[in-house]
């Protein structure tokens, strides 16, 4: 019923505990930027412009270094969401008009993914009012999932690895002759 494991199986489960392990590990670097050196500092300010419509903003980020790259801005509206658009900031400065025409409060905020120089960052977060007479509503999509594929890929091979594992450990029957 029970059946003993020698040497030769305890060094082949080994063997696959260790792939497992460097095979779910090596998938956590994409989880991170790493190997940044500074931090950057992203502020955001906002100004009702003149001869605009109602709800809307001029929007301003500006970040401690002169970086060009991807920057995000999302929002949430009345604490749905959040969504979001990437563009690109130049020189450590980014301008848009932002319309609000839901009404209530939407917070805003930018999101500097990093690069080699500097980590990721996150602005302040700002909120202003929406007016149903303002501009349309802009697309946007949902916030991003991939740390969430990440983790579930990792999880994959973890449980890939322990069934292959047990698969190999089990009893096999013996040919009765």
């Amino acid at each position: 019923m029970f059946r003993s494991f020698g040497i030769p199986r305890f060094r082949a489960m080994g063997r696959m505990v260790c792939l497992m392990a460097s095979l779910a590990l090596l998938s956590f670097p994409f989880l991170a930027f790493g190997g940044a050196a500074s931090q950057l500092t992203l502020t955001l300010t906002y100004s009702v412009p003149n001869g605009n419509g109602p709800g809307v903003y001029s929007v301003n980020v500006s970040a401690s270094a002169p970086v060009t790259g991807p920057i995000t801005l999302y929002w949430t509206i009345n604490g749905h969401g959040p969504f979001e658009t990437t563009t690109q900031m130049t020189n450590g400065y980014f301008e848009r008009l932002f319309g609000c025409p839901n009404p209530g409060n939407w917070t805003l905020w930018y999101v500097w993914e990093g690069n080699s120089q500097y980590g990721q960052s996150q602005s302040n977060s700002i909120i202003v009012t929406g007016d149903p007479a303002g501009p349309a509503f802009e697309s946007s999509t949902t916030s991003d999932n991939s740390a969430l594929i990440i983790a579930a890929v990792s999880g994959a091979i973890v449980v890939v690895a322990i069934v292959g594992t047990f698969l190999y450990l089990r009893p096999r029957g013996k040919k009765e002759q």
